[in-house]
């Protein structure tokens, strides 16, 4: 080890692989039962209780080509074989939508193909759904959490467990120019989830987190992740007066995990924190920067009625943080999506929050950034 690994011992914990079955240790199996619990539910999304009965913006045309998407899929699919073909190809109406997971371990059964398992050509056809997706810099930023899923190895010693290419990727449906379809890539710390209808394109869930965020030595030193929304998450609370700070901090203890995660399809948010309205000037401001990182063409391929609307829309938004001091690296943000630093390490000896770790969720849900498509997809998944 080495860099911020230097300072802190590896976890002696049993092994954990990611691409088949093991004896999970207790704990393990306690967040398989979660998970088998929560996907035994019927699909009907998260939602937060101030929400209920409102109605997202009328859907407009987007006026812009998603064919370049299609193309790629549809190349993707042209260069695998037939039993590949099998596996990744599943029914757009499917509950393996759901069944995404941002832990390392097989823990619940992947679908779709690996990437390890492919050619190289055949990897990067998969790639370039990601990259016809996402933004530049979300292309750049999904890419660098995989490079640094390989630097955990390095940091671990684990090849079963840790690997650039430990990533699975399903298309849902047939792509299609005028039917829906969707595509999914989900392994550690990378869960995007991709629905497409004509013109129209929703990526929510999008899990997205690092351990660490930096690579100090290895084959991707220097390599480093989410600076920017680190750095825009203090400034928000920076620019906050003393009671507006106090009202935005729900708590002071972080988290154990992100609250809309995996196998959470229906949590129910109860209202708390700041609202938009009561933000200073500086603070809508710092806020509307924060949520670009995440909803705007930072991350995904957006367009400019989206951004519209989504600026009519952050009039719903609540900010909330948990905190124990007001300092960088130690924070958890939630705007009814989640951003911050985790409480705990998975295989380094700390239980203290750090700047080794940086996890972020973005979770359309139904009382701000919401979007028609995302309730028209939820109509044909059900």
């Amino acid at each position: 080890m080495a860099g911020e690994t230097a300072n802190f011992g590896l976890r002696n914990w049993p092994e954990a692989p990611a691409t088949r079955s093991f004896q999970p240790t207790p704990r393990q199996q306690k967040m398989i039962d979660l998970a088998r619990t929560g996907l035994s539910e019927p699909f009907s999304g998260v939602i937060c209780t101030s929400s209920t009965g409102q109605e997202p913006p009328a859907l407009v045309v987007a006026g812009a080509s998603l064919a370049s998407l299609v193309e790629a899929a549809q190349t993707f699919l042209a260069s695998l074989d037939v039993r590949q073909r099998q596996a990744v190809c599943l029914p757009i109406d499917g509950e393996a939508w759901r069944e995404w997971s941002n832990i390392h371990a097989w823990l619940i059964p992947r679908h779709g193909v690996c990437l390890a398992d492919l050619s190289r050509g055949q990897r990067d056809a998969a790639l370039a759904l990601l990259r016809e997706t996402m933004s530049r810099a979300g292309y750049r930023t999904a890419r660098d959490v995989m490079r640094l899923n390989e630097h955990a190895f390095e940091i671990t010693g684990k090849p079963e467990e840790y690997d650039e290419w430990y990533y699975w990727v399903s298309i849902f449906g047939n792509p299609s120019s005028n039917e829906p379809w969707g595509w999914q890539i989900d392994g550690h710390h990378l869960n995007i989830n991709c629905c497409v209808l004509g013109d129209q394109l929703v990526t929510t869930p999008i899990f997205m987190g690092s351990e660490p965020v930096l690579a100090r030595f290895g084959k991707y030193s220097g390599l480093r992740v989410f600076a920017d929304e680190e750095e825009q998450g203090h400034a928000l609370m920076s620019a906050l007066s003393a009671e507006a700070r106090q009202r935005a901090t729900i708590g002071n203890e972080l988290p154990w995990e992100v609250f809309a995660g995996p196998f959470n399809d229906n949590r129910h948010f109860e209202p708390s924190g700041i609202h938009y309205s009561d933000l200073p000037q500086e603070g809508r401001e710092r806020l509307e920067t924060l949520l670009a990182t995440y909803v705007g063409p930072d991350c995904v391929k957006t367009h400019s009625h989206m951004n519209r609307r989504n600026a009519v829309s952050v009039q719903l938004t609540i900010f909330r943080c948990a905190c124990r001091i007001l300092s960088r690296g130690r924070s958890y943000r939630r705007v009814f999506n989640s951003c911050g630093h985790h409480a705990r390490i998975a295989f380094i000896t700390t239980s203290e929050p750090s700047m080794l770790v940086t996890r972020l969720m973005l979770y359309a849900s139904t009382c701000k950034l919401i979007s028609v498509l995302t309730r028209s997809m939820v109509r044909v998944r059900k």
